[in-house]
């Protein structure tokens, strides 16, 4: 079970970084949107808050979903979440992505 523990906890922090990558690119999409700076600045302030957000939201869903492991005790446990934070760090990057293309670049 060891290996498997430490499986997903590796796909868990590559879901990180992959998430990382996305919301970085993402900045810098927004940085060159070929609109005026308000708009930016608010699609900006905006995805600060949503970044916020999705942290809680994977938190509290990703708390439940271990949850749901009933008496199953400590690495099942940390499998359940670890999986859990993982596919919701890739949805959301692929949410991201999918955006880019509708802003064209200055």
């Amino acid at each position: 079970m060891a290996g498997i523990h430490d499986c997903l906890r590796k796909k868990r922090d590559e879901s990180q970084k992959v998430l990382a990558q996305a919301e970085a690119r993402m900045n810098t999409v927004m940085s060159r949107w070929d609109v005026d700076d308000q708009f930016i600045a608010i699609a900006k302030s905006n995805f600060i808050k949503d970044k916020q957000e999705f942290l809680k939201y994977r938190e509290v869903h990703c708390n439940f979903m271990r949850s749901l492991g009933g008496p199953v005790i400590g690495i099942g446990l940390d499998a359940r979440l670890y999986t859990c934070v993982a596919e919701l760090n890739y949805r959301r990057a692929r949410l991201l992505e999918d955006v880019f293309p509708d802003l064209p670049s200055k």
